[in-house]
């Protein structure tokens, strides 16, 4: 099958990635590298309900680590996928509930989120700040949560910020997630650039016709 095509659009620097087997797109700097695209290998009938699958990420490597993912997640027997069910808790329970309950994540916060619309014209829109652990967590001092390796050692914990957004189309959830690096702290101020960069690729994304 095709894989999703990459043009240019009339903004100035900006590219737009499509994938009409899936029905998506979205636009984004060319400065962007496309890391990877695996769009050709799913149908929506082959994606699974249990997980998210990675269908698509650009992003920049250089100087920063900002990265846009698109995911995939069919949605399970319980709802009529003619009829997709949206609003904030069925989003919430498919979308962000598998990232707090993941076993890596160490710190998560909700700092905003927004239902619109409904089947395929609706969209979920949320951002959250959130925490990775690579090694095992445990609990420190005053109840403070430590990242541990296998020798005992402190491990670095991986502190982001994600904005993204939900959309249903032909009875799979597609996530586009923007996730910027705080760990390193804001070099020369580059984080508001970076965030707006990321909300201008989140708000473009978007259903199309399959």
């Amino acid at each position: 099958g095709t894989v999703g095509t990459v043009g240019t659009v009339g903004t100035v620097g900006m590219s737009v990635y499509s994938s009409e087997k899936l029905g998506f797109g979205f636009s984004y700097p060319s400065s962007f590298v496309v890391a990877f695209d695996r769009t050709g290998s799913y149908a929506p009938r082959s994606i699974p309900t249990g997980e998210d699958v990675a269908l698509a990420s650009v992003g920049s490597y250089s100087k920063s680590f900002v990265t846009v993912t698109v995911f995939g997640k069919r949605v399970r027997g319980d709802t009529d996928p003619s009829r997709p069910s949206s609003g904030k808790d069925f989003f919430y329970e498919r979308v962000i509930r598998p990232v707090v309950d993941s076993p890596t994540t160490i710190g998560f916060s909700l700092t905003n989120e927004s239902a619109a619309g409904d089947g395929d014209d609706g969209h979920y829109d949320f951002e959250f700040e959130h925490s990775v652990c690579r090694g095992e967590t445990i609990e420190g001092k005053a109840g403070a949560l430590r990242c541990i390796g296998n020798f005992g050692q402190d491990l670095p914990v991986q502190s982001r910020i994600v904005i993204g957004r939900s959309i249903v189309r032909q009875g799979v959830i597609l996530t586009l997630m923007g996730s910027i690096r705080t760990d390193r702290g804001d070099v020369l101020g580059e984080m508001a650039e970076e965030r707006r960069v990321v909300q201008s690729v989140v708000n473009s994304f978007h259903s199309s016709a399959v």
